[in-house]
Protein backbone atom coordinates (compact mmCIF):
# COMPACT_ATOMS: atom_id res chain seq x y z
CA UNK A 1 0.00 0.00 0.00
CA UNK A 2 2.82 2.39 0.90
CA UNK A 3 4.44 1.94 -2.51
CA UNK A 4 1.14 2.68 -4.24
CA UNK A 5 0.82 5.95 -2.33
CA UNK A 6 4.37 6.90 -3.30
CA UNK A 7 3.73 5.99 -6.94
CA UNK A 8 0.52 8.01 -7.02
CA UNK A 9 2.33 11.08 -5.72
CA UNK A 10 5.29 10.67 -8.06
CA UNK A 11 3.03 10.16 -11.08
CA UNK A 12 1.12 13.29 -10.06
CA UNK A 13 4.41 15.17 -9.71
CA UNK A 14 5.52 13.93 -13.12
CA UNK A 15 2.26 15.14 -14.67
CA UNK A 16 2.72 18.56 -13.07
CA UNK A 17 6.36 18.65 -14.22
CA UNK A 18 5.34 17.83 -17.78
CA UNK A 19 2.73 20.58 -17.59
CA UNK A 20 5.38 23.03 -16.41
CA UNK A 21 7.79 22.02 -19.18
CA UNK A 22 5.13 22.16 -21.92
CA UNK A 23 3.85 25.58 -20.86
CA UNK A 24 7.45 26.78 -20.60
CA UNK A 25 8.15 25.61 -24.17
CA UNK A 26 5.01 27.42 -25.37
CA UNK A 27 6.18 30.63 -23.67
CA UNK A 28 9.70 30.43 -25.11
CA UNK A 29 8.32 29.72 -28.57
CA UNK A 30 6.22 32.88 -28.31
CA UNK A 31 9.17 34.93 -27.04
CA UNK A 32 11.57 33.69 -29.73
CA UNK A 33 10.64 36.62 -31.98
CA UNK A 34 9.89 40.21 -30.94
CA UNK A 35 6.68 40.31 -32.98
CA UNK A 36 3.27 39.37 -31.61
CA UNK A 37 2.36 35.92 -32.95
CA UNK A 38 -0.44 34.92 -30.57
CA UNK A 39 -2.97 36.58 -28.32
CA UNK A 40 -2.13 38.50 -25.17
CA UNK A 41 -4.77 36.60 -23.22
CA UNK A 42 -3.43 33.24 -24.32
CA UNK A 43 0.08 34.26 -23.30
CA UNK A 44 -1.12 35.45 -19.88
CA UNK A 45 -3.04 32.21 -19.31
CA UNK A 46 0.08 30.19 -20.16
CA UNK A 47 2.22 32.25 -17.77
CA UNK A 48 -0.26 31.63 -14.94
CA UNK A 49 -0.47 27.90 -15.68
CA UNK A 50 3.34 27.63 -15.85
CA UNK A 51 3.68 29.05 -12.35
CA UNK A 52 0.98 26.84 -10.92
CA UNK A 53 2.42 23.67 -12.43
CA UNK A 54 6.01 24.50 -11.52
CA UNK A 55 5.61 25.37 -7.83
CA UNK A 56 2.12 24.93 -6.39
CA UNK A 57 1.41 21.51 -7.90
CA UNK A 58 4.73 19.83 -8.73
CA UNK A 59 6.62 20.51 -5.51
CA UNK A 60 4.27 19.02 -2.88
CA UNK A 61 3.54 15.93 -4.98
CA UNK A 62 7.20 15.20 -5.69
CA UNK A 63 8.28 15.77 -2.08
CA UNK A 64 5.50 13.60 -0.72
CA UNK A 65 6.44 10.81 -3.12
CA UNK A 66 10.07 10.98 -1.98
CA UNK A 67 9.02 10.99 1.66
CA UNK A 68 6.95 7.80 1.30
CA UNK A 69 9.74 6.10 -0.64
CA UNK A 70 12.23 6.96 2.10
CA UNK A 71 10.53 4.78 4.73
CA UNK A 72 9.64 1.11 4.87
CA UNK A 73 6.29 1.30 6.62
CA UNK A 74 3.79 3.75 8.09
CA UNK A 75 0.67 3.40 10.18
CA UNK A 76 -2.80 4.16 8.84
CA UNK A 77 -2.08 4.40 5.08
CA UNK A 78 -5.51 5.97 4.56
CA UNK A 79 -4.00 9.24 5.78
CA UNK A 80 -1.61 9.12 2.84
CA UNK A 81 -4.51 8.83 0.43
CA UNK A 82 -6.16 11.78 2.19
CA UNK A 83 -3.10 13.91 1.44
CA UNK A 84 -3.15 12.79 -2.17
CA UNK A 85 -6.85 13.66 -2.39
CA UNK A 86 -6.01 17.21 -1.30
CA UNK A 87 -3.54 17.44 -4.20
CA UNK A 88 -6.24 16.23 -6.60
CA UNK A 89 -8.53 18.98 -5.26
CA UNK A 90 -5.76 21.52 -5.87
CA UNK A 91 -5.27 20.52 -9.50
CA UNK A 92 -9.04 20.44 -10.02
CA UNK A 93 -9.24 24.04 -8.78
CA UNK A 94 -6.40 24.97 -11.14
CA UNK A 95 -8.25 23.42 -14.07
CA UNK A 96 -11.41 25.26 -13.04
CA UNK A 97 -9.53 28.55 -13.01
CA UNK A 98 -7.90 27.93 -16.40
CA UNK A 99 -11.35 27.28 -17.86
CA UNK A 100 -12.71 30.49 -16.32
CA UNK A 101 -13.43 33.66 -18.31
CA UNK A 102 -10.37 35.76 -19.28
CA UNK A 103 -11.12 38.50 -16.76
CA UNK A 104 -10.79 35.96 -13.92
CA UNK A 105 -7.25 34.97 -14.89
CA UNK A 106 -6.27 38.58 -15.42
CA UNK A 107 -6.96 39.13 -11.70
CA UNK A 108 -6.05 35.63 -10.57
CA UNK A 109 -4.11 36.79 -7.51
CA UNK A 110 -7.31 38.30 -6.11
CA UNK A 111 -9.43 35.19 -6.70
CA UNK A 112 -10.24 33.13 -3.62
CA UNK A 113 -9.90 29.93 -5.60
CA UNK A 114 -6.18 30.62 -6.11
CA UNK A 115 -5.70 30.89 -2.35
CA UNK A 116 -7.69 27.67 -1.92
CA UNK A 117 -5.53 25.90 -4.53
CA UNK A 118 -2.34 26.95 -2.76
CA UNK A 119 -3.69 25.87 0.62
CA UNK A 120 -4.82 22.49 -0.74
CA UNK A 121 -1.46 21.83 -2.40
CA UNK A 122 0.44 22.94 0.69
CA UNK A 123 -1.83 20.93 2.97
CA UNK A 124 -1.19 17.87 0.80
CA UNK A 125 2.55 18.11 1.44
CA UNK A 126 2.00 18.86 5.11
CA UNK A 127 -0.36 15.89 5.66
CA UNK A 128 2.07 13.48 4.00
CA UNK A 129 5.00 14.90 5.97
CA UNK A 130 3.24 14.60 9.34
CA UNK A 131 1.93 11.16 8.41
CA UNK A 132 5.36 9.76 7.60
CA UNK A 133 6.98 11.48 10.57
CA UNK A 134 4.44 10.05 12.96
CA UNK A 135 4.16 6.56 11.50
CA UNK A 136 7.62 5.72 10.21
CA UNK A 137 9.72 3.32 12.24
CA UNK A 138 12.99 4.74 10.96
CA UNK A 139 13.60 8.42 10.28
CA UNK A 140 16.90 8.92 8.41
CA UNK A 141 18.40 12.40 8.36
CA UNK A 142 17.82 12.91 4.61
CA UNK A 143 14.17 12.12 5.10
CA UNK A 144 13.87 14.66 7.90
CA UNK A 145 15.15 17.34 5.54
CA UNK A 146 12.60 16.27 2.92
CA UNK A 147 10.01 16.42 5.69
CA UNK A 148 11.01 20.00 6.43
CA UNK A 149 10.72 20.88 2.76
CA UNK A 150 7.23 19.43 2.57
CA UNK A 151 6.14 21.18 5.75
CA UNK A 152 7.01 24.69 4.64
CA UNK A 153 4.83 24.19 1.57
CA UNK A 154 1.85 24.94 3.76
CA UNK A 155 2.87 28.60 3.79
CA UNK A 156 4.87 28.97 0.56
CA UNK A 157 3.45 31.71 -1.66
CA UNK A 158 1.55 32.94 1.39
CA UNK A 159 4.64 34.02 3.30
CA UNK A 160 8.35 34.34 2.65
CA UNK A 161 9.91 31.74 0.34
CA UNK A 162 13.24 32.00 2.16
CA UNK A 163 12.54 28.90 4.36
CA UNK A 164 11.97 26.84 1.22
CA UNK A 165 15.26 28.06 -0.25
CA UNK A 166 17.18 27.25 2.94
CA UNK A 167 15.58 23.81 3.20
CA UNK A 168 16.56 23.03 -0.40
CA UNK A 169 20.13 24.10 0.36
CA UNK A 170 20.16 21.81 3.42
CA UNK A 171 18.96 18.91 1.29
CA UNK A 172 21.65 19.58 -1.34
CA UNK A 173 24.44 19.77 1.27
CA UNK A 174 23.30 16.55 2.93
CA UNK A 175 23.20 14.75 -0.43
CA UNK A 176 26.66 16.08 -1.29
CA UNK A 177 28.02 14.81 2.03
CA UNK A 178 26.72 11.32 1.19
CA UNK A 179 29.26 11.20 -1.67
CA UNK A 180 27.53 8.69 -3.93
CA UNK A 181 28.84 9.38 -7.42
CA UNK A 182 29.64 12.27 -9.73
CA UNK A 183 26.00 13.01 -10.59
CA UNK A 184 25.22 13.82 -6.96
CA UNK A 185 28.12 16.28 -6.79
CA UNK A 186 26.97 17.98 -10.00
CA UNK A 187 23.33 18.32 -8.92
CA UNK A 188 24.18 19.45 -5.38
CA UNK A 189 26.75 21.98 -6.60
CA UNK A 190 24.23 23.29 -9.13
CA UNK A 191 21.61 23.69 -6.40
CA UNK A 192 24.04 25.65 -4.24
CA UNK A 193 25.03 27.87 -7.17
CA UNK A 194 21.35 28.50 -7.95
CA UNK A 195 20.72 29.45 -4.32
CA UNK A 196 23.67 31.84 -4.33
CA UNK A 197 22.48 33.31 -7.61
CA UNK A 198 18.99 33.75 -6.18
CA UNK A 199 20.29 35.67 -3.17
CA UNK A 200 22.83 37.72 -5.11
CA UNK A 201 20.37 38.72 -7.83
CA UNK A 202 17.68 39.56 -5.27
CA UNK A 203 20.08 41.96 -3.56
CA UNK A 204 20.99 43.58 -6.89
CA UNK A 205 17.34 44.06 -7.84
CA UNK A 206 16.46 45.41 -4.41
CA UNK A 207 19.23 48.01 -4.51
CA UNK A 208 19.00 49.00 -8.16
CA UNK A 209 16.56 51.14 -10.07
CA UNK A 210 13.00 50.38 -9.03
CA UNK A 211 11.99 49.28 -12.53
CA UNK A 212 14.01 46.06 -12.17
CA UNK A 213 11.45 44.76 -9.66
CA UNK A 214 8.92 44.22 -12.44
CA UNK A 215 11.20 43.02 -15.21
CA UNK A 216 12.29 39.63 -16.49
CA UNK A 217 15.00 39.73 -13.80
CA UNK A 218 12.30 38.77 -11.30
CA UNK A 219 11.34 35.83 -13.53
CA UNK A 220 14.99 34.73 -13.39
CA UNK A 221 14.98 34.99 -9.58
CA UNK A 222 11.84 32.85 -9.36
CA UNK A 223 13.39 30.23 -11.63
CA UNK A 224 16.60 30.24 -9.57
CA UNK A 225 14.50 29.30 -6.53
CA UNK A 226 12.76 26.58 -8.53
CA UNK A 227 16.07 25.22 -9.87
CA UNK A 228 17.55 25.15 -6.35
CA UNK A 229 14.69 22.90 -5.31
CA UNK A 230 14.69 20.70 -8.44
CA UNK A 231 18.47 20.17 -8.46
CA UNK A 232 18.46 19.41 -4.72
CA UNK A 233 15.73 16.80 -5.32
CA UNK A 234 17.75 15.22 -8.14
CA UNK A 235 20.81 15.13 -5.88
CA UNK A 236 18.77 13.40 -3.17
CA UNK A 237 17.32 10.84 -5.56
CA UNK A 238 20.82 9.90 -6.74
CA UNK A 239 22.37 10.00 -3.26
CA UNK A 240 20.00 7.58 -1.54
CA UNK A 241 18.48 4.44 -3.06
CA UNK A 242 14.84 5.47 -2.71
CA UNK A 243 13.98 3.04 -5.50
CA UNK A 244 15.67 -0.17 -6.61
CA UNK A 245 17.46 1.54 -9.47
CA UNK A 246 20.35 3.96 -9.10
CA UNK A 247 21.88 5.22 -12.36
CA UNK A 248 25.65 5.31 -12.54
CA UNK A 249 28.32 5.93 -15.13
CA UNK A 250 28.43 8.14 -18.20
CA UNK A 251 24.67 8.51 -18.93
CA UNK A 252 23.95 9.68 -15.37
CA UNK A 253 26.89 12.10 -15.40
CA UNK A 254 26.06 13.45 -18.86
CA UNK A 255 22.43 13.98 -17.93
CA UNK A 256 23.43 15.74 -14.70
CA UNK A 257 25.77 18.08 -16.58
CA UNK A 258 23.16 18.95 -19.22
CA UNK A 259 20.34 19.50 -16.74
CA UNK A 260 22.44 21.55 -14.33
CA UNK A 261 24.28 23.65 -16.92
CA UNK A 262 21.15 24.25 -18.99
CA UNK A 263 19.07 25.25 -15.96
CA UNK A 264 21.65 27.67 -14.56
CA UNK A 265 22.34 29.21 -17.97
CA UNK A 266 18.60 29.63 -18.56
CA UNK A 267 18.21 31.54 -15.29
CA UNK A 268 21.24 33.70 -16.08
CA UNK A 269 19.79 34.54 -19.51
CA UNK A 270 16.50 35.53 -17.88
CA UNK A 271 18.25 37.85 -15.42
CA UNK A 272 20.32 39.33 -18.25
CA UNK A 273 17.18 39.99 -20.28
CA UNK A 274 15.58 41.72 -17.30
CA UNK A 275 18.66 43.88 -16.81
CA UNK A 276 18.16 45.05 -20.39
CA UNK A 277 14.75 46.39 -19.36
CA UNK A 278 12.48 43.58 -20.57
CA UNK A 279 9.22 43.77 -18.53
CA UNK A 280 7.37 40.74 -17.26
CA UNK A 281 4.26 39.34 -18.97
CA UNK A 282 4.99 41.10 -22.27
CA UNK A 283 5.06 38.97 -25.39
CA UNK A 284 6.09 41.78 -27.77
CA UNK A 285 9.37 43.58 -27.15
CA UNK A 286 12.16 45.61 -28.70
CA UNK A 287 14.34 43.68 -31.21
CA UNK A 288 17.53 44.25 -29.20
CA UNK A 289 16.11 42.05 -26.44
CA UNK A 290 15.68 39.05 -28.74
CA UNK A 291 19.15 37.68 -27.89
CA UNK A 292 18.28 37.18 -24.22
CA UNK A 293 15.04 35.37 -25.01
CA UNK A 294 16.71 33.13 -27.58
CA UNK A 295 19.51 32.26 -25.17
CA UNK A 296 16.85 31.41 -22.58
CA UNK A 297 15.07 29.10 -25.03
CA UNK A 298 18.29 27.37 -26.12
CA UNK A 299 19.43 26.84 -22.53
CA UNK A 300 16.02 25.47 -21.56
CA UNK A 301 16.25 23.08 -24.52
CA UNK A 302 19.62 21.83 -23.24
CA UNK A 303 18.09 21.17 -19.82
CA UNK A 304 15.16 19.29 -21.40
CA UNK A 305 17.53 17.13 -23.45
CA UNK A 306 19.47 16.45 -20.26
CA UNK A 307 16.27 15.41 -18.51
CA UNK A 308 15.68 12.91 -21.30
CA UNK A 309 19.19 11.51 -20.78
CA UNK A 310 18.50 11.24 -17.04
CA UNK A 311 15.29 9.29 -17.68
CA UNK A 312 17.21 7.00 -20.07
CA UNK A 313 19.87 6.45 -17.41
CA UNK A 314 17.24 5.47 -14.84
CA UNK A 315 15.46 3.11 -17.23
CA UNK A 316 18.70 1.40 -18.25
CA UNK A 317 20.10 1.14 -14.70
CA UNK A 318 20.17 -2.44 -13.40
CA UNK A 319 17.67 -3.29 -10.70
CA UNK A 320 19.33 -3.60 -7.31
CA UNK A 321 18.59 -6.63 -5.16
CA UNK A 322 17.04 -6.04 -1.78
Amino acid sequence: MLRWIARAYLIAGAIALVGGVVTGVVLERELWTPELTGTAQGYNDTVVAHGWFGIALFTPAALAGFAYLAVDDVKRPAIGWLGFALWVVAIAIAAWLVASPPEVLMAASDDGRVVAMRYMAGASGLVSAVHVAGGARERPVPFLIVLGLASVLAVVNLASQIPLLFAAVALAITALAAGRGTAVAIYASGALLAALGDGFTTVIVAHSDIYLADTYALVGIQHLLAMTLVLAMLAAVHAWPLVRRTPRGMPATAGALLVTAGSLAMCAAMVYTGMQGMPRRYMAYEPQMALGHRLTAIDAGIAIVGLGVVIFAWVMAPRETA
